[in-house]
């Protein structure tokens, strides 16, 4: 391999680790993300499910909001 294509070739495959480094930061930072956002929303996902359980079993709304005022 001539001197020339070598040099570009490490260039190259320089570069093209600084873009998959970069890759894996974002793909690290998303990730952290993502599991905050599930942390966060657990909760209502857990209530909307016994929500829709109660629905049902025939339960309404407003019987619902009843029950939660006791």
């Amino acid at each position: 391999m001539p001197i020339s294509a070598a040099v570009y070739r490490v260039i190259d495959d320089i570069e093209n680790n600084n873009r998959i480094g970069g890759l894996k930061k974002e793909i690290r930072r998303l990730a952290t993300e993502i599991y905050a956002l599930n942390k966060m929303t657990s909760p209502r996902n857990k209530a909307i499910t016994a929500l829709l359980k109660l629905q049902a079993l025939g339960i309404t709304d407003d019987e619902i909001v009843i029950c939660m005022n006791f």
